[in-house]
């Protein structure tokens, strides 16, 4: 309750510390498990069961029809051409923002999305700046987004090409509830032609996308192994219920023979590996990672020509 400020209404502080102490058993027990690939610890969701922590810190709907544009088969065939590499950190080319924390509004689509646009204009321009979670809070809801909660990323990236654009996050910050949309007051920063729909649990495909820019991915976080990771690889126990939180695929490695994904949260550093997690590459779709991936193609300025980085081209 100190270390995160938490207070209760006084005929509530029984349960909760009931929760916390089921939550601390879990945490005692997993990390005694010697076949154990992840550590676990509690965080700021200690009082939480996880389909609390999931409804305030979550925020995805998936469309059971996602908004496929028309060139998306050309964009795909484009990523066919796309050659890996061994390992890949988008972190490394200075293209990614520090990790922030959503809060209580269920904002993960906004930060999904703003995370892959803001990394794509970044390696196609060589200017990083945040781009505006609250913008599309405020604004894409007439795509079929809820705001706090709730919202999807291709409807969010589809709102994107039919807008101006998306200003940034210090012209237009993040408040952490839904109000009025006010992007006439900021110039946008960044704007997408297109964006590409990965097929659904193609990891091969996900890893041709992930080599051009980082991408918009869903995961299942509703398990307590993902509630209160700590460090390692998640590779068993988090494939089980919806996709039902939103975040950013910045890049692939292997540890100790274990192929992974690294992935970026919203949920503050504090969390995983100070905001991150590495989740189990080519183990059957661990954790729902490529159920459902988008990802932006940004607009060359120099031609009629869209590109999503140098090497795909893709007119629009």
């Amino acid at each position: 309750m100190k270390q995160y400020n938490k207070q209760y209404e006084t005929d509530q502080v029984s349960h909760r510390y009931q929760i916390f102490k089921s939550n601390v058993d879990f945490v005692l027990n997993h990390n005694a498990d010697p076949e154990a690939t992840y550590k676990v610890a509690i965080n700021q969701f200690g009082d939480l069961t996880a389909d609390e922590y999931i409804r305030t810190s979550g925020g995805l709907f998936v469309s059971p029809h996602p908004v496929v544009e028309s060139n998306n088969e050309q964009i795909l065939a484009e990523l066919e051409k796309v050659k890996e590499a061994s390992a890949l950190d988008w972190r490394d080319s200075g293209v990614i923002t520090p990790v922030i924390n959503q809060g209580s509004c269920g904002s993960c689509w906004t930060w999904s999305v703003g995370g892959a646009v803001e990394a794509a204009w970044a390696i196609q321009y060589g200017d990083l700046k945040r781009v505006s979670a609250q913008q599309l809070l405020d604004c894409a809801g007439s795509y079929g987004n809820h705001g706090c909660a709730g919202g999807f990323m291709d409807w969010t990236f589809k709102y994107l090409v039919n807008s101006d654009g998306i200003c940034t996050d210090s012209d237009y910050p993040y408040e952490g509830r839904q109000g009025r949309c006010r992007k006439s007051n900021c110039k946008p920063f960044a704007r997408i032609a297109s964006y590409g729909v990965v097929q659904p649990k193609n990891e091969k495909q996900l890893l041709k996308a992930v080599n051009q820019v980082p991408v918009s991915v869903a995961v299942m976080a509703s398990t307590r192994g993902f509630q209160f990771y700590k460090s390692g690889v998640i590779n068993k126990n988090c494939s089980r219920g919806s996709l039902n939180h939103a975040v950013l695929l910045v890049g692939y490695g292997e540890d100790n023979g274990m192929p992974y994904w690294q992935v970026k949260n919203s949920w503050g550093t504090n969390w995983g590996e100070k905001g991150y997690v590495r989740i189990a590459r080519d183990a059957g779709n661990m954790c729902g990672i490529a159920s459902t991936a988008s990802f932006p193609v940004v607009p060359k300025v120099t031609d009629d020509t869209d590109v999503l980085v140098p090497g795909i081209n893709v007119r629009v």
